[in-house]
């Protein structure tokens, strides 16, 4: 059996983790394995998912700047402790550089660098992560992307290939009576204009312009909802949920949970404007 090491930052119930996710499931895993190599502490919302569908999962030093020497430490015992992995597969775009320069210093053949983002945050790590990006084609010997936009930021001329995130279409087929089931439980009419939304509160998620759309539909529409899908139910970065942008609207937020993909189907329609754009 072939082990591959996949390199995240966490596997909560995001997009690239659920992307990882859903080809996990569907993997002939008896000939092909997926263990996961995390960078937080803390136990991951797929984590008990993936042990029992016989992966493992790893939790190595967060990658903050003080944390190098602990972090390189630990990746040199690692691969000493699992010669087994002979391909490593980073997720954590320029950050990426770090995982795969330990697995070419321990002759790991297979490293691959793979682009969810066309864009790095502007956090103190910014100089960092500039010059990691630069490097990341000395230590990868294979490059993917999400989208072409998404390839050409963080490799510029050097060969990628461009794998489509996949998803499991059935599960967002629509479906009548799930969405009279859902739209009963929550009080909504059937024939209410409900905006939807997934997306954790990031600045990268762009909410204060979801805000701003959700504030000019309601100029137009006396009683939109917006169902606002995270994983955590953090507001404080907004003061709290909205309350006043008109008497007759309500806006729904929910944790993700393991069926969200049902909650989709009471919306009328899905607003998703991100800041960084990355799949086409």
């Amino acid at each position: 059996m072939i082990r591959v090491l996949q390199c995240v930052n966490n596997m909560h119930r995001a997009g690239l983790e659920t992307i990882l996710m859903n080809y996990y499931r569907s993997m002939d895993r008896t000939r092909l394995q997926f263990d996961f190599l995390t960078h937080r502490p803390e136990k991951s919302d797929y984590d008990d998912e993936i042990l029992a569908l016989g992966g493992r999962v790893f939790y190595a030093p967060r990658l903050l700047p003080q944390n190098y020497p602990a972090y390189f430490r630990y990746m040199e015992q690692f691969w000493r402790d699992h010669p087994e992995y002979q391909i490593i597969h980073a997720h954590i775009d320029s950050m990426s550089y770090l995982p795969l320069l330990t697995a070419k210093e321990a002759d790991v053949p297979v490293r691959i660098a793979h682009s969810h983002n066309t864009s790095i945050d502007l956090d103190y790590k910014y100089p960092l992560k500039l010059f990691f990006k630069g490097k990341l084609s000395t230590v990868a010997n294979y490059r993917c992307a999400c989208g072409q936009e998404a390839g050409n930021f963080l490799f510029g001329a050097e060969d990628f290939t461009v794998i489509p995130n996949a998803i499991e279409g059935d599960r967002f087929l629509f479906n009548a009576e799930t969405r009279e089931k859902i739209r009963t439980e929550l009080g909504i009419s059937q024939s209410e204009f409900v905006v939807g939304h997934v997306g954790r509160l990031s600045q990268q998620k762009n909410h204060h312009f979801l805000l701003k759309i959700f504030a000019s539909v309601l100029k137009q529409k006396p009683t939109p909802f917006c169902s606002w899908l995270e994983r955590e139910k953090r507001n404080t970065r907004f003061g709290g949920r909205p309350k006043n942008w008109a008497s007759a609207a309500a806006c729904v937020f929910w944790a993700a949970a393991a069926t969200w993909t049902s909650c989709t189907r009471l919306w009328t329609c899905w607003c998703c404007p991100p800041c960084l754009k990355a799949s086409p």
